[in-house]
């Protein structure tokens, strides 16, 4: 029997939006057809407006799909890129990519690198208009979902535009669309600890190593020792850190359900399991 090695984790990243095409070197005409028709009856179809990707399967049924007509069958071939932006460069390396931008209220938004960053993007020139960049101290070096993740989720009621991501060292944040700064009204200053609530008792943190999880739990944190410190040189002992002492995420977005945000989860790495069990898989729900 072969026994499969962690995967080796990628030093460089370039990261390049590939979705952002158009006919004549613009994205001009394409905006504008997305813009020009009206949305149905209440401004929104299935949770989407016209021509936008609000939901990381394009509307709340998943369809993934987009009454665009201006890109077919005939015409894909001729298509040119407009423009690259390259998350790589400037938020760090990624394990891989497996994000699906949202395109919502004339911008784009998208996590990027292994400390999962939310940007958002002018989706005609690529420019980045904000963003914003979570640390996490121990549990983002032990995360089990350690990379950018799946996406995003985005809400907008009344005018309040909000952009929600569920981070690798599990916490819900949720920021102004508009702006990139976290939402003040929401949880602790825009964060809700998704550990907290799940029935265990939340420890502080500590580790014996400055190095990630690996695939399966080989190199956890641990509970810290009483007046435990942290040392900068070794990058090991407690950072001031708390969560629970079994490993748990998540790398897809929460779903927004009219005004209610479902969020699920995702234990360690199946491949070589080396405990009997994991945190149970609970689902909630939050304003």
């Amino acid at each position: 029997m072969t026994r499969r090695g962690p995967l080796p984790r990628t030093t460089v990243t370039s990261l390049v939006l590939g979705a952002v095409v158009a006919l004549s070197g613009t994205g001009r005409d394409l905006l504008a057809q997305a813009a020009a028709k009206p949305a149905a009856a209440g401004g929104l179809v299935r949770g989407n407006a016209f021509g936008e990707w609000r939901h990381w399967g394009a509307d709340q049924w998943s369809t993934r799909y987009s009454p665009l007509d201006q890109i077919n069958a005939d015409n894909f071939g001729s298509l040119q890129v407009s423009w690259e932006w390259k998350g790589g460069e400037k938020h760090g390396p990624d394990e891989y990519y497996r994000t699906t931008p949202l395109y919502a209220n004339g911008r784009l938004f998208t996590v990027t690198s292994t400390k999962r960053h939310v940007v958002a993007l002018d989706p005609e020139t690529g420019k980045e208009l904000w963003a914003y960049r979570v640390e996490e101290g121990i549990r983002w070096q032990k995360a089990p979902r350690q990379f950018a993740g799946r996406g995003l989720a985005y809400w907008n009621q009344a005018g309040k535009e909000r952009v929600l991501v569920t981070t690798p060292g599990y916490h819900l944040v949720s920021l102004d669309a508009k702006t990139g700064k976290p939402d003040p009204l929401f949880g602790k200053q825009g964060t809700v600890d998704l550990m907290e609530g799940l029935g265990y008792p939340m420890k502080k943190l500590a580790v014996d190593d400055s190095g990630p999880l690996i695939i399966s739990d080989a190199a956890p944190y641990r509970e810290a020792k009483p007046g435990e410190g942290w040392d900068p040189v070794k990058k090991i002992g407690a950072d001031g850190t708390v969560g629970i002492l079994s490993q748990i995420a998540a790398s897809s977005p929460p779903m927004v359900v009219g005004n209610v945000l479902i969020v699920g989860n995702s234990s360690i790495h199946g491949y070589y399991p080396i405990r009997a069990s994991n945190p149970i898989g609970t689902i909630r729900a939050f304003d």
